[in-house]
Protein backbone atom coordinates (compact mmCIF):
# COMPACT_ATOMS: atom_id res chain seq x y z
CA UNK A 1 0.00 0.00 0.00
CA UNK A 2 0.96 3.55 -0.62
CA UNK A 3 0.43 6.35 0.72
CA UNK A 4 -1.18 9.41 -0.68
CA UNK A 5 -4.15 11.27 -0.09
CA UNK A 6 -5.40 7.71 1.02
CA UNK A 7 -3.55 4.24 0.90
CA UNK A 8 -2.88 3.80 -2.78
CA UNK A 9 -1.88 0.40 -4.23
CA UNK A 10 0.06 -0.87 -7.38
CA UNK A 11 -0.89 -3.78 -10.29
CA UNK A 12 2.23 -5.88 -10.74
CA UNK A 13 2.86 -8.43 -13.27
CA UNK A 14 5.96 -10.74 -12.74
CA UNK A 15 6.92 -13.41 -15.59
CA UNK A 16 9.69 -15.78 -14.72
CA UNK A 17 11.31 -18.21 -16.96
CA UNK A 18 14.03 -20.30 -15.47
CA UNK A 19 16.55 -21.70 -16.94
CA UNK A 20 18.46 -25.16 -17.34
CA UNK A 21 20.45 -25.47 -13.97
CA UNK A 22 20.67 -21.58 -13.76
CA UNK A 23 23.69 -20.68 -12.01
CA UNK A 24 22.56 -16.72 -12.25
CA UNK A 25 19.47 -14.58 -12.22
CA UNK A 26 18.87 -11.07 -14.17
CA UNK A 27 15.74 -9.52 -13.39
CA UNK A 28 14.25 -6.64 -16.03
CA UNK A 29 11.93 -3.71 -14.52
CA UNK A 30 9.64 -2.58 -17.42
CA UNK A 31 8.56 1.31 -16.96
CA UNK A 32 5.28 2.64 -19.37
CA UNK A 33 5.04 5.98 -20.65
CA UNK A 34 2.04 8.20 -19.71
CA UNK A 35 -1.51 7.33 -20.38
CA UNK A 36 -0.41 3.50 -21.52
CA UNK A 37 0.13 0.41 -19.53
CA UNK A 38 2.31 -2.47 -18.15
CA UNK A 39 0.21 -4.93 -20.75
CA UNK A 40 1.97 -2.88 -24.10
CA UNK A 41 5.31 -4.21 -22.87
CA UNK A 42 3.99 -7.43 -23.80
CA UNK A 43 5.71 -8.32 -27.16
CA UNK A 44 9.09 -6.27 -26.81
CA UNK A 45 9.14 -8.71 -23.51
CA UNK A 46 8.35 -12.02 -25.95
CA UNK A 47 11.16 -10.72 -28.42
CA UNK A 48 13.48 -9.63 -26.03
CA UNK A 49 13.35 -13.05 -24.31
CA UNK A 50 13.59 -15.76 -26.86
CA UNK A 51 16.76 -13.73 -28.46
CA UNK A 52 18.22 -13.87 -24.75
CA UNK A 53 17.33 -17.70 -25.04
CA UNK A 54 19.34 -18.48 -28.37
CA UNK A 55 22.97 -17.48 -26.93
CA UNK A 56 23.98 -20.21 -25.36
CA UNK A 57 25.80 -17.80 -22.07
CA UNK A 58 21.59 -17.44 -21.41
CA UNK A 59 21.08 -20.74 -20.94
CA UNK A 60 21.81 -21.21 -16.95
CA UNK A 61 20.10 -18.22 -16.65
CA UNK A 62 17.09 -17.34 -14.58
CA UNK A 63 15.57 -14.79 -16.06
CA UNK A 64 12.55 -12.55 -14.72
CA UNK A 65 10.62 -9.46 -16.30
CA UNK A 66 8.82 -6.80 -14.18
CA UNK A 67 6.04 -4.68 -14.95
CA UNK A 68 3.38 -2.18 -13.24
CA UNK A 69 1.19 0.06 -13.79
CA UNK A 70 1.96 3.70 -12.71
CA UNK A 71 -0.58 4.31 -9.96
CA UNK A 72 -3.15 6.40 -12.10
CA UNK A 73 -2.60 3.88 -14.82
CA UNK A 74 -4.24 0.83 -16.13
CA UNK A 75 -4.98 -1.86 -13.29
CA UNK A 76 -3.73 0.66 -10.49
CA UNK A 77 -5.98 3.29 -11.73
CA UNK A 78 -9.06 0.76 -11.26
CA UNK A 79 -7.72 -0.21 -7.69
CA UNK A 80 -7.14 3.96 -6.76
CA UNK A 81 -10.00 5.06 -8.34
CA UNK A 82 -11.13 8.37 -6.15
CA UNK A 83 -7.52 8.80 -5.03
CA UNK A 84 -5.72 11.35 -7.47
CA UNK A 85 -3.87 13.41 -5.62
CA UNK A 86 -3.48 17.32 -7.51
CA UNK A 87 0.36 17.16 -6.30
CA UNK A 88 1.43 14.05 -7.74
CA UNK A 89 4.51 14.58 -9.63
CA UNK A 90 6.98 11.89 -11.18
CA UNK A 91 9.27 12.26 -8.27
CA UNK A 92 5.74 10.47 -6.72
CA UNK A 93 6.18 7.93 -9.38
CA UNK A 94 9.94 7.42 -8.77
CA UNK A 95 9.25 6.64 -5.08
CA UNK A 96 6.34 4.28 -5.96
CA UNK A 97 9.15 2.28 -8.35
CA UNK A 98 11.40 1.54 -5.47
CA UNK A 99 8.37 0.09 -4.03
CA UNK A 100 7.89 -2.38 -6.41
CA UNK A 101 11.79 -2.92 -6.36
CA UNK A 102 11.83 -3.48 -2.75
CA UNK A 103 8.81 -5.75 -2.45
CA UNK A 104 10.65 -8.22 -5.43
CA UNK A 105 13.77 -7.83 -4.05
CA UNK A 106 15.28 -6.92 -7.29
CA UNK A 107 18.07 -5.40 -6.16
CA UNK A 108 19.22 -7.64 -3.75
CA UNK A 109 17.79 -11.18 -5.50
CA UNK A 110 19.51 -11.38 -8.61
CA UNK A 111 22.94 -10.85 -10.08
CA UNK A 112 22.47 -8.57 -12.51
CA UNK A 113 19.06 -5.58 -12.23
CA UNK A 114 17.83 -3.25 -15.64
CA UNK A 115 15.66 -1.04 -15.85
CA UNK A 116 13.85 -0.29 -18.94
CA UNK A 117 11.55 2.49 -19.50
CA UNK A 118 10.01 4.72 -22.07
CA UNK A 119 8.85 7.92 -21.73
CA UNK A 120 7.38 8.61 -18.18
CA UNK A 121 8.62 5.41 -17.27
CA UNK A 122 12.23 6.22 -18.48
CA UNK A 123 12.03 9.60 -16.14
CA UNK A 124 10.85 8.31 -13.28
CA UNK A 125 13.19 5.39 -13.30
CA UNK A 126 16.48 7.53 -14.05
CA UNK A 127 14.96 9.71 -11.18
CA UNK A 128 14.81 6.40 -8.88
CA UNK A 129 18.31 6.08 -9.93
CA UNK A 130 19.34 9.35 -8.63
CA UNK A 131 17.08 9.60 -5.01
CA UNK A 132 18.95 6.07 -4.89
CA UNK A 133 22.16 5.65 -6.24
CA UNK A 134 23.56 2.07 -6.68
CA UNK A 135 20.08 0.72 -7.57
CA UNK A 136 20.28 -0.73 -10.95
CA UNK A 137 23.12 -2.62 -12.55
CA UNK A 138 22.23 -0.90 -15.63
CA UNK A 139 19.13 1.64 -17.46
CA UNK A 140 17.84 1.39 -20.89
CA UNK A 141 15.75 4.73 -21.49
CA UNK A 142 13.75 5.51 -24.59
CA UNK A 143 12.32 8.76 -25.12
CA UNK A 144 12.90 9.62 -20.98
CA UNK A 145 10.38 12.89 -20.40
CA UNK A 146 12.84 15.36 -20.08
CA UNK A 147 13.97 18.73 -21.75
CA UNK A 148 17.34 20.39 -22.77
CA UNK A 149 16.19 23.62 -20.23
CA UNK A 150 13.26 24.82 -18.49
CA UNK A 151 11.86 27.18 -20.91
CA UNK A 152 11.28 24.02 -23.24
CA UNK A 153 9.81 21.95 -20.20
CA UNK A 154 7.51 24.73 -19.66
CA UNK A 155 6.19 25.03 -23.34
CA UNK A 156 5.93 21.34 -23.60
CA UNK A 157 3.75 21.29 -20.03
CA UNK A 158 1.02 23.96 -21.18
CA UNK A 159 0.72 22.50 -24.82
CA UNK A 160 0.18 18.79 -24.05
CA UNK A 161 -2.30 19.91 -21.00
CA UNK A 162 -4.00 22.18 -23.36
CA UNK A 163 -4.29 18.88 -25.26
CA UNK A 164 -5.28 16.29 -22.74
CA UNK A 165 -8.36 18.62 -21.65
CA UNK A 166 -9.77 17.72 -24.79
CA UNK A 167 -9.19 14.17 -25.50
CA UNK A 168 -12.01 11.92 -25.40
CA UNK A 169 -11.77 9.45 -22.84
CA UNK A 170 -15.23 7.37 -23.27
CA UNK A 171 -16.71 5.66 -25.81
CA UNK A 172 -20.16 4.13 -26.86
CA UNK A 173 -18.24 1.19 -28.58
CA UNK A 174 -14.92 -0.44 -28.60
CA UNK A 175 -15.04 -0.09 -32.04
CA UNK A 176 -15.29 3.00 -32.16
CA UNK A 177 -12.60 4.03 -29.91
CA UNK A 178 -10.78 1.98 -31.89
CA UNK A 179 -11.50 3.87 -35.45
CA UNK A 180 -11.01 7.34 -33.31
CA UNK A 181 -7.63 6.52 -31.99
CA UNK A 182 -6.81 4.96 -36.18
CA UNK A 183 -7.64 7.93 -37.19
CA UNK A 184 -4.78 9.96 -35.48
CA UNK A 185 -1.00 9.69 -37.09
CA UNK A 186 0.54 8.03 -34.20
CA UNK A 187 -1.84 5.40 -33.71
CA UNK A 188 -1.24 4.20 -36.89
CA UNK A 189 2.35 3.61 -36.73
CA UNK A 190 1.64 1.55 -33.27
CA UNK A 191 2.33 -2.09 -33.85
CA UNK A 192 -0.55 -3.73 -34.22
CA UNK A 193 -0.12 -6.15 -31.59
CA UNK A 194 0.28 -2.75 -28.85
CA UNK A 195 -2.45 -0.99 -30.35
CA UNK A 196 -4.38 -4.10 -29.70
CA UNK A 197 -3.41 -4.62 -25.71
CA UNK A 198 -3.69 -0.91 -25.29
CA UNK A 199 -7.20 -1.42 -25.96
CA UNK A 200 -7.68 -4.62 -24.45
CA UNK A 201 -6.05 -3.85 -21.07
CA UNK A 202 -6.74 -0.03 -21.30
CA UNK A 203 -10.33 0.28 -20.97
CA UNK A 204 -12.78 -0.75 -18.69
CA UNK A 205 -16.57 -1.18 -19.58
CA UNK A 206 -18.69 0.70 -17.07
CA UNK A 207 -22.02 0.03 -15.29
CA UNK A 208 -23.81 1.86 -18.53
CA UNK A 209 -21.66 0.20 -20.84
CA UNK A 210 -19.71 2.43 -22.40
CA UNK A 211 -15.83 1.72 -22.74
CA UNK A 212 -13.51 4.15 -20.44
CA UNK A 213 -10.04 4.71 -20.38
CA UNK A 214 -8.40 3.47 -17.14
CA UNK A 215 -5.93 6.33 -17.09
CA UNK A 216 -8.14 9.21 -17.38
CA UNK A 217 -7.16 12.63 -19.39
CA UNK A 218 -7.00 14.09 -16.09
CA UNK A 219 -4.82 12.22 -14.89
CA UNK A 220 -2.30 12.61 -17.42
CA UNK A 221 -2.91 16.36 -16.98
CA UNK A 222 -1.39 16.26 -13.45
CA UNK A 223 1.75 14.43 -14.34
CA UNK A 224 2.61 17.15 -17.12
CA UNK A 225 1.59 19.73 -15.22
CA UNK A 226 4.17 18.95 -12.36
CA UNK A 227 6.75 18.82 -15.05
CA UNK A 228 8.80 21.27 -13.36
CA UNK A 229 10.75 19.85 -10.39
CA UNK A 230 11.61 16.89 -12.14
CA UNK A 231 13.29 18.09 -15.23
CA UNK A 232 15.34 20.41 -12.58
CA UNK A 233 16.63 17.00 -11.00
CA UNK A 234 17.12 15.31 -14.28
CA UNK A 235 19.02 18.19 -16.24
CA UNK A 236 21.60 17.92 -13.03
CA UNK A 237 21.76 13.89 -13.51
CA UNK A 238 22.67 14.41 -17.22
Amino acid sequence: MLRGQKPQSLSVNKHDFPGKNSNRKIAFLFSHATGYHKETFHPIMRSFRDQLRVQREFDQTDITFISWDERHHGDSARLNEGCLSEDYSMTDNALDTKQVIDFFDLKGGYDYFIGVGHSLGACTLLLCEYYYPGTFSGLFLVEPLSFATMKEAIYIQETVTKAFKKRPEEWKEMEEFRESLLSKSVYKVMHPEVFDLYARYGLYETDEHTFKLKCTRRSEEIIFRNIRSSNKIILYCI
